[in-house]
């Protein structure tokens, strides 16, 4: 576990990295887990401080899932 991170953190960064503005839904579906265990994953990484929440601009009871510096900054040094 490279940073702190499992392998679950590490793949739902790596599909946030590839698909900037993702849904937490759409997530969950790339990454074949429940939306509920997505969700857990993202407050996780969002306390580490490498993912964050921003509200959808089209749905206002959705956020799209950004990385932060420190976010991509782990994710081009793996």
């Amino acid at each position: 576990d490279q940073a702190g991170i499992t392998s679950k953190q590490n793949g739902t960064m790596l599909i946030i990295h590839e698909h900037q503005n993702i849904t937490q839904k759409e997530v969950s579906i790339l990454q074949r887990v429940d939306q509920t265990t997505i969700g857990q994953i993202i407050d996780q990484l969002e306390e580490k401080n490498f993912v964050m929440r921003i509200k959808h601009p089209e749905d206002r009871r959705a956020y799209c899932l950004v990385l932060t510096d420190e976010g991509r900054a782990l994710i081009t040094s793996l």
